[in-house]
């Protein structure tokens, strides 16, 4: 069975009895759906040139990913870095520091945050060996900012969370917050 769809195609968005929405849906196995908390996940303030220079290095590495389809990340972290990317740079878009927002279910988090340490460590691998390219100086700042913002919010979400925070921090040198 396919997830429920609206006329346009797009998934459809459970709310609750007034009308609004009440969490993020996520999938279960078997197509059902349920609704799960969400936590308020935040991005900034950060310098407009970071956010852009990682934008394009992103753009750029969700291209050899693709290429070089790797066992270790999944196609849909790629398709979900490539969505966030999309919005980021809607965002970026804006005059000023950039600043973005969104209310996301903790385990879409924990699943796209351990995809991203799994793209970086891929894309070391891949400079020695597939022509791929490590992130630039000028998105270092952008790219600090987002780890370290997301895995804080997420490590006061519950103990689990902060379970998760920890063990990717330990692997993670630039989630260390010291």
């Amino acid at each position: 069975m396919r997830p429920p769809r609206t006329q346009s195609g797009a998934p459809a968005v459970f709310c609750d009895r007034r009308g609004y929405q009440s969490g993020a849906c996520v999938q279960n196995p078997g197509w059902s759906w349920r609704e799960t908390k969400s936590v308020k996940i935040e991005i900034g303030p950060v310098a407009r040139a970071s956010a852009l220079a990682w934008l394009d290095y992103g753009t750029d590495a969700i291209a050899d990913l693709r290429r070089v389809a790797p066992k270790t990340l999944s196609p849909s972290a790629i398709d979900g870095f490539e969505s966030l990317i999309a919005a980021w740079r809607v965002a970026a878009e804006r005059p000023g520091p950039f600043h973005w927002e969104t209310d996301e279910a903790p385990e879409r988090v924990e699943f796209l945050m351990k995809a991203l340490y799994q793209a970086g460590l891929e894309i070391e691998d891949g400079t020695a060996h597939r022509d791929m390219k490590l992130r630039p100086a000028a998105a270092d700042e952008f790219h600090i900012v987002l780890v370290r913002q997301v895995l804080s919010t997420l490590a006061q979400e519950g103990r689990s969370n902060a379970e998760f925070v920890e063990s990717l921090r330990n692997d993670w040198l630039i989630a260390r917050e010291d």
